[in-house]
C-alpha cells in the first residue's frame, strides 16, 4: 500500500546528525550525506581488492554481482539457510577489508558519535548475528524497488519487527557518467506478507516528487528504503558497500545486509 506523503522539506543532501537522521526516519528529508567518510586512497584499495574477488550474480531484478549474503534471496527459505551462509560470508568480506579498511566499524563509530542513536549489527536469537556489509557492483542501474523487511519477515525474522529501514551505501567507485540514485516520495508500508520480489509499478509514481543524487567516490549518502528508489544505468563500474539501517524501537537500529 503506498500512502500519500507531505512534500520533502529539502531537496539536497543534508549533513549527517541526530536532527537529519530522524528526519529520513519520518520521511522529512530525502537523503542525509556523510562526505569525506573515506580518502580515495581508501576506496581505490576496497576497490581493487573487491575487483580481484569472485563476485556472484544477483538472483533476482537487473543483471548485477555481490560479494556477501543478501537476505533478500532467502525471502522465501528457511532462515537456517541464511545464517549457515553468515559466516562464510563474513570471512569474504574480512578479505577485502584486510586489504584496505572496515566500512562498517567506521559507520557504526559515526553514527554513535555523529548522532544520539544507539547501533548495532542485528541478532537473532538462536542464530546469531547477521551479515551485514554488502558490496555491489552495478553498470546496468537497478529494477525501480522498495526495500521493506517486514513485508516477508514479520513474525518470522528479528528485523521484521523494525518500523523503519533506511540504507546507508559507501561509494567505493563511480563513473563519471551515470549511476545516479533516484527517490521518490511515495513512503511504501504493507502489512501483507509477501514473499516474492516484485519490481515496483512506475505507474504509481506519476506526479510523484523526486530527489536524484550523484555519487560521490568516498561518501556515504543515507536515504529511507520504503520510498521507490532506482539506481540508473552508469558508464563503468558503480561499486558500493553498505546495509540496510532498521529502527527497532525510538533510538535503537540494528544493521543487516
Amino acid at each position: 500500500m503506498a500512502i500519500m506523503s507531505s512534500r520533502w522539506a529539502s531537496n539536497e543532501l543534508i549533513k549527517l546528525s541526530s536532527e537529519s537522521l530522524q528526519a529520513i526516519i519520518d520521511n522529512k528529508i530525502p537523503a542525509a550525506v556523510i562526505n569525506d567518510f573515506a580518502t580515495t586512497e581508501e576506496c581505490e584499495q576496497l576497490s581493487t581488492a573487491i575487483l580481484s574477488m569472485k563476485a556472484k550474480p544477483y538472483a533476482f531484478g537487473r543483471p548485477g554481482f555481490y560479494l556477501g549474503n543478501p537476505l533478500a534471496h532467502y525471502r522465501n527459505r528457511p532462515k537456517e539457510e541464511y545464517f549457515a551462509q553468515v559466516s562464510s560470508a563474513e570471512q569474504e568480506r574480512t578479505q577485502v577489508i584486510n586489504q584496505a579498511f572496515d566500512p562498517i566499524v567506521r559507520f557504526i563509530r559515526c553514527i554513535k558519535h555523529d548522532t544520539n542513536f544507539n547501533i548495532s549489527v542485528a541478532e537473532e536469537p538462536g542464530l546469531g548475528p547477521y551479515f551485514a556489509g554488502i558490496i555491489r557492483i552495478i553498470s546496468n542501474g537497478s529494477d525501480l524497488h522498495v526495500d521493506y523487511a517486514p513485508t516477508f519477515a514479520k513474525g518470522n525474522l528479528a528485523i521484521g519487527d523494525v518500523s523503519t529501514q533506511l540504507a546507508w551505501n559507501l561509494y567505493v567507485s563511480s563513473p563519471s557518467q551515470g549511476g545516479e540514485t533516484v527517490i521518490y516520495n511515495q513512503p511504501f508500508k504493507s502489512t501483507v506478507i509477501d514473499k516474492t520480489y516484485k519490481p515496483y509499478d512506475s505507474s504509481l509514481l506519476v506526479d510523484c516528487e523526486s530527489f536524484t543524487f550523484q555519487p560521490q567516490v568516498g561518501s556515504i549518502v543515507i536515504f529511507n528504503t520504503s520510498n521507490p528508489h532506482i539506481v540508473l544505468p552508469a558508464g563503468g563500474y558503480r561499486i558500493t558497500t553498505g546495509s540496510f539501517i532498521g529502527l527497532l524501537n525510538e533510538k535503537n537500529l540494528i544493521l543487516w545486509s
